[in-house]
């Protein structure tokens, strides 16, 4: 439906004449003395389906053993139907149609016994797929109670025999038997639109008065019995904000996964349940708790309850271990879903899992190739518990040699530091061993289950030989586990191999620091333990505002929770394993890479610790800083996190506008060699001219387009330079003039290796009117700057971002001018991330 018939309908259509689902009931009290039918919708009525549109009922259909035999898919279903449908308008049936003729039509080879085997594929691939509403059910009920018929009246293709036999698959015997009447579009040759209300008046004997229709479309349903002066109301299925949900998760499926309407359907198993509530503005934390966090923490938790039962039933001797900090969201919804503890909440960070792990100098190493070059010499040294008094003199060395990095590594490998490495953190590992054992009781020949969020399974790959020399298997199950060699034997997740490759899961374990800030409890990361086995903190804690955010949220994901379980129950449903991993995982993309207004809007405060011993804070996102990095840089202003950077830059671009994020998501999802010469071929030909000495030599350069109208120009800042922005514009807006290290700026890490260039930068014949912007009083007004004042200014690029307001009359572009960039032999090989 088309945004003007929309805004129509609801001009028409007043508060009063629409329905949800919890005031079902209370419309039937207030109608009861006056009607004598309540005619009912079908499908998205009084039947549901589990998948997102009805159009995914085909791709399971697919699947299934007569479709496959004969070639078939949805898409050749699909069209069947369009061309079956164009048939029988133009025999004058009005365009309905029966499934058997939908076969007929569509494949004029088949035979009557194929037509009837692919019947009932389709019959079984509904079933397979729909759900009796639990609300509707009540109404059937209480409907009967006060004496009133019910009939029912379907736009659809299947036959009432077909209709009823589907009905009693879903319905409890009682409630079928109230039904009194199924009116079928197909059978009667007149749809909702065109006419079947008649044939509804004239079977009940009824005035249009006596009759209340609920449905769920607004013209079929509501504007249609209308017409005919029946009782009709709009029956609306969710508020606006989980509809655009439910769209962008639409979106965020067939991204992270292409297969889904194409081979396999697109699942959607908890909108019946968001039927149940309602969402405001007012309330956010509700629907980041409720609608999105919610449907991924309720899957979690029943896979981690099945894989538990899984362990016991192979006499496994499992031991649950929550690891905290992160765990903390995923226990609770286990406890609530099992309705009884399932395991322990321990005080296991990544700090202290490497801590603990030092057995041999091979783990040293093996820990020291994982982190790589860095020149975070303190927060390595701390890691493999060196005392400051040992460090110390190691740091100052590695400082002041040739390689610091390389000799830092090489000093740590020395053997009396390394027995000092060894010794630390056995004694460590005792400690940590004692906080195990007094949580869940260590046992030889029992394995313990780490229950994490996930990735690679840090706490699980460094922990494991240290309870193995106990005679104890660890194993690990997680939200999202990434591929590891040998995976497959000791760790599996919600989100795994087995079923989602590994690019997809990278896309979203890349930016995975908002769901960790979501799922945390509110307490510091653990640095160690005391001879009792009880946690050591650290003294970095997150603020109060965010905790209250993190209760609130919280809560209403085990809320959520509590009403999934209730839900289900009384609808005698089940979701399997697949519908509810691709259910995640959609979430999961569409929270990071399209969160809504309101979502940004109340997150954007959060911040995130870095753990690993380090006293890093992180912002999750900051819009306007994205917004700053994106005029200055485009889409290449994102960094690895450090501690001026930030960690959900979808977030950022999301605020910016949604073609910068779906650049991004697709290049991660897809492996895409974007480089920054192919993002944007809009360029301003620019005159320089650059002074050495006596010399002065003037040549062209190109300012290349970033973001928001600005261009960016990088010259070399070990010359006395002039930019003649006069000959071009006479008026500009300036974002900022920087000098940037060559290394950073070639290798995008420039946030820390930025200074600010304005007190270097000289205006002739160019006045400030205030808010950056710049007056160019003549052709020949210019910008200049003087070599950046260091002993090493040839290894400094300077960048200037300005965005043009007003052109200069009298300057004339030539189309044809194609002009080489004399960027210091910079190239533009950046890729996005």
């Amino acid at each position: 439906m088309d945004k003007v018939t929309q805004v129509r309908l609801q001009s028409m259509m007043q508060m009063s004449d629409k329905v949800r689902a919890n005031d079902l009931l209370k419309l039937l009290e207030h109608f009861k003395d006056k009607i004598k039918v309540l005619s009912l919708d079908c499908f998205d009525t009084l039947i549901w389906r589990k998948t997102a549109s009805p159009k995914d009922v085909f791709f399971d259909l697919q699947q299934r053993h007569f479709f496959q035999s004969m070639g078939f898919n949805a898409s050749l279903r699909i069209s069947a139907e369009g061309k079956s449908r164009q048939l029988s308008a133009l025999k004058g049936k009005g365009g309905e149609v029966k499934l058997k003729d939908i076969y007929a039509d569509g494949f004029h080879e088949l035979t009557q016994e194929q037509i009837n085997d692919l019947v009932k594929d389709e019959l079984l691939s509904e079933k397979n797929a729909c759900f009796a509403f639990p609300p509707v059910i009540e109404l059937l009920k209480a409907a009967r109670k006060t004496g009133i018929k019910v009939i029912i009246v379907s736009d659809t293709y299947f036959e009432e025999y077909q209709l009823k036999e589907m009905l009693s698959f879903f319905l409890p015997k009682d409630a079928l038997e109230i039904i009194d009447k199924i009116f079928c579009s197909c059978e009667v040759g007149r749809s909702k639109t065109s006419g079947i209300f008649y044939d509804v008046i004239q079977y009940t004997r009824c005035s249009p008065e006596q009759i209340l229709h609920i449905g769920d479309n607004p013209v079929a349903d509501y504007l249609m019995p209308k017409a005919f002066k029946i009782n009709a109301f709009h029956f609306i299925h969710q508020d606006d904000c989980i509809k655009d949900l439910i769209r962008l998760q639409d979106t965020a499926a067939k991204i992270i996964d292409p297969s889904i309407n194409s081979v396999k359907p697109l699942y959607s198993p908890f909108r019946c349940v968001f039927s149940l509530q309602s969402f405001s503005k007012t309330n956010p934390e509700k629907f980041i708790g409720y609608a999105s966090l919610g449907p991924i923490m309720y899957s979690f938790a029943h896979f981690l309850c099945n894989e538990v039962t899984k362990l016991k039933e192979k006499n496994k001797n499992p031991k649950v271990l929550f690891l905290m900090r992160d765990a903390y969201l995923p226990s609770m919804a286990c406890e609530t879903y099992l309705g009884s503890e399932i395991g322990k909440r321990v005080r296991i960070s990544r700090f202290a899992s490497y801590a603990a792990s030092f057995m041999t100098p091979d783990d040293i190493d093996s820990y020291l190739i994982e982190i790589g070059a860095t020149n975070r010499f303190h927060d390595v040294a701390r890691q493999l518990l060196l005392p400051e008094k040992v460090y110390d003199p190691i740091i100052r060395v590695a400082e002041h040699s040739k390689n610091p990095a390389s000799e830092f590594m090489k000093l740590i490998r020395r053997k009396d530091i390394v027995k000092i490495i060894l010794a630390k953190s056995e004694q460590y590992r005792s400690r940590l061993i004692k906080h195990l054992d007094k949580q869940v009781g260590l046992e030889k020949g029992s394995t313990l289950v780490l229950v994490d969020l996930g990735y690679s399974g840090t706490a699980q790959r460094r922990l494991t030989p240290v309870f193995k020399a106990l005679g104890i298997d660890v194993v690990g199950r997680y939200l999202l586990s990434l591929r590891v060699p040998g995976w497959e034997a000791n760790r599996c997740g919600l989100i795994d191999p087995s079923w989602c490759d590994d690019n997809a899961m990278l896309t979203i374990v890349f930016y995975i620091t908002l769901l960790e800030q979501l799922c945390t409890s509110n307490e510091r990361s653990v640095i160690d333990y005391d001879e009792n086995g009880d946690a050591i903190y650290s003294d970095i804690i997150m603020g109060d505002q965010q905790h209250q955010k993190l209760i609130n949220i919280q809560s209403s994901c085990i809320q959520f929770v509590k009403d999934a379980i209730e839900f289900f129950r009384l609808a005698n449903m089940t979701l399997s394993n697949d519908m509810l991993r691709q259910t995640a995982m959609t979430e999961l993309c569409r929270m990071i890479f399209l969160p809504t207004e309101w979502e940004l809007d109340y997150l954007k405060t959060f911040q995130a610790e870095m753990n690993l011993g380090t006293t890093d804070i992180l912002r999750v996102f900051d819009p306007e800083q994205g917004l700053l990095g994106l005029r200055k840089r485009g889409m290449f202003y994102m960094e690895k996190p450090s501690k001026l950077t930030r960690t959900n830059y979808p977030a950022e671009l999301r605020t910016a506008g949604i073609e910068f994020v779906l650049s991004l998501i697709a290049q991660h999802r897809f492996g895409l060699d974007l480089k920054l010469k192919d993002m944007v071929l809009r360029k301003e030909p620019i005159q320089v001219m650059f002074q050495q000495g006596t010399e002065v030599y003037k040549t062209p350069t190109e300012a290349v387009a970033t973001h928001d109208g600005f261009f960016s120009v990088w010259l070399p800042a070990n010359l006395k330079t002039f930019i003649l922005l006069g000959e071009r514009y006479e008026w500009i807006q300036i974002e900022s003039a920087e000098f940037i290290t060559m290394d950073a700026f070639v290798n995008q890490n420039e946030a820390q290796n930025t200074m600010d260039a304005f007190n270097f930068i000289n205006f002739d014949q160019i006045e400030n009117k205030g808010n950056n912007l710049y007056k160019l009083t003549s052709s020949t007004s210019s910008i200049s700057f003087n070599p950046i004042p260091s002993a090493n200014a040839n290894e400094y690029v300077f960048r200037i971002v300005y965005r043009p307001i007003i052109k200069r009359a009298d300057h004339i572009a030539n189309p044809s001018e194609t002009i080489q960039s004399q960027q210091m032999g910079v190239q533009a090989s950046h890729s996005i991330c």
